[in-house]
């Protein structure tokens, strides 16, 4: 499901197709993995791709 959302609205706002093969979150080490991420350019070629992408966050000291 967070997969097709972010195809979705990546898509929207970048205006090109986007396609996504899975996303994992892990809320307690406020990470997320996407994997096969693809954004086509407007004529249907390869504009950006990565095999993983992997950030992680942190929150400011309070």
């Amino acid at each position: 499901m967070l997969h097709r959302q972010l195809e979705q609205r990546l898509g929207e706002a970048l205006h090109r197709e986007v396609t996504v093969q899975r996303v994992r979150a892990n809320p307690f080490a406020l990470s997320l993995t996407i994997d096969g991420l693809l954004v086509k350019d407007r004529d249907g070629s390869p504009f950006i791709s990565w095999d993983r992408l992997y950030v992680n966050g942190r929150l400011p000291p309070s």
